[in-house]
């Protein structure tokens, strides 16, 4: 019995945005830790969220670069789960209707051959904090980084494809460096 390798990837992408996603707080990861946080995005109750524009114009742009075609629909879902790095216990994220569906990214093999890697879909979801790990004498302690908290994410998912294993490990450099030109430019 022969079998082949079919690979699904879901890729994250930083939009590299002044704000956060849904507040006016720098997204600044590399701060001192918890400098750039708010109630916004900290979501306590009685706070209200406002959708990044420029954070809607880079994924939209980014959707339209790879092929896709921008929903006439888009909406975010709270994805609930329990993390440390969670503060609000869920994570906002275009669950069932996302930005974009279909599209592609054409990649040229080892072998010379081009294939196209096509897209199932890509949507826009909020960064999670940032979990660090320390010591404090012979007791291991965990902090949370809550800058990242927020930040503006794109997420695209590949739809499964045969791929061959002397290729498995260049798709994703490829596709990241294409992925590095097309943000350079938004």
């Amino acid at each position: 019995m022969e079998f082949e390798a079919v690979i699904g990837l879901e890729i994250h992408v930083e939009l590299n945005c002044k704000t956060k996603l849904f507040c006016d707080c720098p997204n600044n990861p590399g701060d001192k830790p918890n400098i750039n946080a708010c109630p916004v995005c900290l979501w306590f109750p009685g706070a209200s969220p406002r959708l990044s524009q420029e954070a809607l114009e880079k994924a939209a742009i980014l959707c339209l670069a790879l092929g896709a075609n921008l929903q006439p629909k888009s909406a975010f879902d709270q994805k609930v789960y329990y993390y440390p790095d969670l503060p609000k216990g869920y994570q906002l994220s275009q669950a069932h209707f996302p930005l974009s569906r279909g599209g592609g990214i054409d990649i040229t093999d080892e072998d010379g051959t081009t294939k196209r890697l096509r897209i199932h879909h890509i949507h826009m979801e909020e960064d999670v904090a940032k979990l660090g790990y320390e010591m404090e004498g012979r007791v291991p302690v965990s902090l949370v980084d809550l800058n990242r908290a927020g930040q503006s994410k794109a997420m695209g998912f590949l739809i499964g494809q045969v791929m061959q294993a002397s290729g498995g490990k260049a798709n994703p450099k490829i596709i990241r460096e294409l992925l590095a030109k097309i943000l350079k430019k938004i």
